[in-house]
């Protein structure tokens, strides 16, 4: 697991909030020891290419013990399958011990990621803050932006496996990728920025 925005995670609000803290090659490669070091007690995971591969009807066997063993060892008050999938996820919860928030209605509209009443949601059920969560993610907008604007500490994956045909259709990898690079382009301005606004100013007298 390697830090993208860790560092600048107290300024969240000021950084362009497509930007993960973290990135990670899968959730079998997520350093979730340092992650509780930083105080995260609840864990929020998307199911679809970030655990699961496209239409498996159950999760590999190596998903489920790495999780098991992470519970014995680490001690996280919580997992959980934080999704816009509407399906029936008990075979994919149950192995995990995991709770499950998907998309649910209010005043006739669906409320799910990203928006931030759905993580906001989520955070009142499990009765906790966003820098006591951590949200994990292949999609940069779903998962890492709205868990972002959420105050949660966020990790982005590779996509497991080979990708949906709706995505592909959509270029939904593309234009994600076009979206970070302009964020980091966009993070690397505003740093310069601060850096000029903080430095001595040269026509100041000296004495």
């Amino acid at each position: 697991m390697d830090g993208e925005a860790y560092a600048r995670y107290r300024r969240k609000g000021e950084f362009p909030a497509h930007l993960p803290d973290f990135v990670a090659h899968s959730v079998l490669d997520i350093d979730f020891d340092f992650l509780h070091s930083l105080g995260v007690e609840h864990v929020m995971m998307d199911l679809d290419q970030t655990l699961r591969r496209r239409h498996a009807k159950e999760l590999e066997v190596e998903v489920v013990g790495h999780f098991h063993a992470l519970e014995l060892y680490i001690g996280f008050k919580s997992l959980n399958l934080v999704t816009n999938n509407r399906g029936n996820l008990e075979p994919f919860s149950e192995p995990l011990g995991a709770n499950v928030f998907q998309p649910y209605k209010e005043n006739g509209k669906w409320i799910q990621k990203p928006q931030g009443k759905f993580y906001q949601h989520v955070l009142d059920t499990l009765g906790t803050t966003g820098p006591k969560a951590v949200m994990i993610g292949d999609k940069i907008t779903p998962d890492i932006k709205g868990a972002n604007e959420a105050g949660i500490w966020t990790v982005l994956v590779k996509p497991r496996g080979k990708g949906y045909w709706s995505d592909r259709f959509r270029l939904v990898r593309l234009r994600e990728w076009l979206l970070l690079k302009r964020s980091h382009r966009k993070m690397k301005l505003i740093e310069r920025m601060n850096a000029q606004r903080n430095m001595p100013n040269e026509d100041t007298d000296h004495d």
